[in-house]
């Protein structure tokens, strides 16, 4: 679970700013005002069950009229030249506009900001701009965050403006469902906070940009509409507002499709974040004007942007290359001899169909391929491509660099520029179900199976749950792997076979078990880091896990050694460690944090020497570890470099992208994995060696293969994991985090196998 002080109580907001359980009357009220303009929909539900709202306004929201409106947004995606010839032609069409609001927690001014905007669109002479254009507002993407009201994240630790790409959570898959992949907006404002005393702040953004989409398009509206938003902000407000693109060489990039705004890009949008000022009256009142203007900006240049857009799909389909050139197609198997995880390459094909993305299937081989002429051939490269090296083109970047589900992932994808001949391709509306490989003999008495998916690690909790006893091979043998996973038949197994359904487990008898193997327990674990992903990890596992979020502990909160048996610890010092973003200097006056600060920190290392398990990763796992000396002389290499890693700033600045790895397979850490790996590191720290601890996992030489690295001399050659057991206690040091924002399935499993060697009976 993650650990609140207040469960069930929804933070007290500022004086008139709604509570999230007001939210559902306010918009019913709304609608009845105003019934011909004004449509709520239920997208789905959060974590904790709270509605995730949807308001459309336009001149007709009657059923009838929404599916005429998503047909006419779906000929301008396939057929977008004919919406081309259709507006030459003098005829009239809405522009869509998207507005997303609460997405971090406690970034709640833009929610009772669009309230007011909607109130003064409907409710005034100003309702005759519903004539050109169509409104989708995201009113609370994050209704768990709203309630609780003190940091960004949401129930799972997760954050949402991390999550676009990946999709793993509810809230983020509604937005891309009801908002994105629907209607297709032209424009979208992202609303966000808080800059304080200082001025807002809209982007366009600066270098470097994402390569894959069609940025001749959208630049100058980007700049322009931007220009809009500020202008209106200072007629009505009297405050100034930045465009970073036009203050800054770099630190503002919308290179990584992670975000709302940048991931909207790839839809042909022009995108924005709005970075208000303070969570109070005068906040909401910027959200509402910034909303104001980007929708004065829409309708003025309407034909403009809505030819833009369709011709930004028509590039997509007939290939043009004013973007970065890319393959003809991307081939994806479906076998297990080919894929790492096949449960993990299903989500990623499920998301491209989520996407509108076309996918067809291999006759006859039965691989997925995925075309790239299509409308969102940008948004395919972005999520499939291996990335580019971006080092030389900034001095700063504000968060990781390219995103690839395969090199994320694990996932084998094959770029192609063309198919071999005799090929047929079947268009799919869903991903085939996968089968787990189970060999059964009557005459052994146990069965096996291999280590190294997600789904190996599900069964094993799965068994012990029934109070089946595990164990785990600790050598390789003529019959089994090291890391492998065996126990005793039972004499009822259905239980067994509708588990295996749909999983990707390879499964198989054996006569009995390895001569030296580990008996397999579960720990209780309690995880501080910078993101829930590593919860959501454990969780989908099967582990016992509570996640305590910095918020909590910045506010007093006592952590208990004695209810866990190992402590996780983890994450980069902008994001955990070290808040950059200090009341007494921006003066929010929110009583809100985005990291630790100095009484969390104490409370971490002081509870931090108490456990007997402690697994430490990342910038955070390197101060521990030498505040404490848990394992001597294993510091990071990064230390005092000429290029810091990470600034004293709000910039994450840290190395990001794909690296070449080196394991031990035959050590515990290591089960699982080849002797060469490729993986997805943020914030990855090279170590320095120690004589007292094993090393399983290090650094290739050379490592950094794409993305951006300032420091590659850190890393080649190095440790990246170090660990020691003596005297009942289990001490670990990683430079990587092996579950980057539930990012990174290929690294996942040296968490498991981390965790599940605390426990070795």
């Amino acid at each position: 679970m993650l650990i609140t002080t207040t469960p069930g109580r929804e933070y007290p907001l500022w004086r008139y700013a709604l509570l999230f359980s007001e939210l559902e009357g306010k918009l019913n009220e709304l609608r009845e005002k105003h019934p011909s303009y004004v449509r709520i929909e239920k997208s789905g539900l959060s974590h904790e069950g709270r509605d995730l709202f949807t308001v459309i306004i336009a001149n007709d929201v009657t059923d009838e009229s929404i599916r005429s409106y998503e047909a006419f947004r779906e000929r301008s995606l396939r057929q977008p030249d004919e919406i081309i010839t259709d507006i030459r032609s003098g005829k009239c069409y809405a522009i869509p506009l998207y507005f997303n609001c609460n997405l971090h927690g406690h970034e709640i001014s833009g929610t009772d900001g669009l309230l007011s905007f909607i109130e003064e669109i409907v409710g005034t002479e100003m309702s005759r701009l519903l004539d050109d254009a169509f409104i989708i507002i995201s009113i609370c993407a994050n209704p768990d965050g709203r309630a609780r009201g003190i940091d960004l994240f949401n129930a799972h630790g997760i954050d949402l403006n991390r999550d676009m790409a990946a999709q793993t959570q509810p809230e983020t898959r509604a937005i891309i469902e009801h908002a994105l992949a629907r209607f297709f907006p032209v424009t979208m404002v992202d609303m966000h906070g808080y800059m304080g005393a200082g001025n807002i702040m809209i982007d366009a953004c600066t270098p470097p940009h994402n390569p894959n989409i069609e940025y001749d398009l959208l630049e100058p509206h980007m700049h322009r509409n931007a220009q809009k938003m500020a202008d209106v902000i200072q007629e009505r407000l009297r405050l100034k507002t930045d465009i970073p693109a036009l203050l800054w060489k770099d630190g503002w990039e919308d290179y990584s499709p992670i975000y709302t705004s940048t991931y909207s890009q790839s839809f042909g949008c022009i995108a924005h974040t709005l970075e208000t000022n303070f969570p109070n009256e005068e906040g909401a009142a910027v959200t509402h004007c910034g909303a104001l203007g980007s929708l004065l900006y829409a309708i003025e240049h309407k034909n403009e942007l809505l030819i833009n857009q369709c011709e930004y799909f028509r590039r997509g389909i007939t290939g043009s290359t004013k973007a970065k050139p890319g393959p003809a197609f991307y081939v994806i198997p479906y076998d297990q001899e080919t894929q790492r995880d096949l449960s993990v390459t299903k989500n990623m094909l499920e998301i491209l169909l989520r996407n509108r993305i076309r996918v067809y299937r291999s006759i006859p081989s039965g691989d997925y391929v995925i075309p790239t002429a299509q409308p969102l051939r940008g948004l395919i490269h972005n999520l499939l491509w291996k990335g580019e090296d971006v080092t030389e083109q900034a001095e700063n970047m504000y968060d990781v660099s390219f995103y690839s589900h395969p090199v994320m992932r694990g996932i084998t994808a094959i770029e192609l520029n063309q198919l071999a001949d005799g090929t047929g391709l079947s268009e799919v509306s869903e991903i085939a179900a996968i089968a787990g490989v189970f060999t059964s003999d009557d005459s052994l008495s146990h069965y096996s199976f291999s280590s190294g998916t997600n789904d190996s690690i599900k069964l094993v909790h799965f068994l012990l749950r029934r109070n089946i006893t595990v164990y785990r091979a600790s050598h390789s043998t003529e019959h089994a792997e090291a890391g492998d996973f065996f126990f005793k038949k039972t004499a009822d197994e259905a239980w067994l076979e509708d588990f295996l359904s749909g999983q990707d487990i390879r499964m198989r008898a054996a006569a009995a078990l390895p001569s030296e193997a580990h008996v397999v327990r579960s720990p209780k674990v309690l995880i501080v880091s910078d993101s829930g992903g590593v919860y959501e990890v454990l969780k989908d596992w099967g582990f016992n896990a509570d996640f305590l979020p910095f918020s909590e502990l910045n506010g007093g909160y006592e952590i208990k050694p004695e209810e866990y048996d190992v402590f996780l610890l983890g994450g980069t010092r902008l994001h955990l460690w070290s808040d950059p973003f200090d009341d007494s200097q921006i003066g929010v006056g929110y009583g809100n944090t985005w990291a630790l600060r100095q009484r969390g920190r104490d409370e971490v290392l002081r509870a931090a020497g108490l456990f007997d398990n402690l697994i430490m990763y990342g910038y955070s796992g390197m101060i521990v570890n030498e505040t404490l000396g848990f394992i001597p002389g294993a510091s990071s290499l990064l230390k005092g470099s000429e290029h810091k890693n990470e600034h004293e700033d709000w910039h994450l600045n840290t190395s990001s992208g794909s690296f070449n790895m080196t394991f031990d397979p035959t050590d515990p850490i290591g089960y699982g994995f080849n002797p060469k790996e490729t993986f997805y590191l943020v914030g990855p720290h090279g170590l320095v060696a120690s004589a007292e601890a094993k090393a399983p996992v290090s650094f290739a030489a050379p490592s950094f293969i794409n993305g951006w690295c300032k420091n590659e001399d850190a890393y080649c050659g190095n440790p990246a994991v170090l660990y020691t057991q003596q005297n009942g206690r289990t001490n670990v040091l990683m430079g990587i985090d092996p579950c980057f924002r539930k990012y990174t399935d290929a690294s996942f499993h040296i968490m498991a196998n981390t965790l599940l060697l605390t426990a070795y009976a």
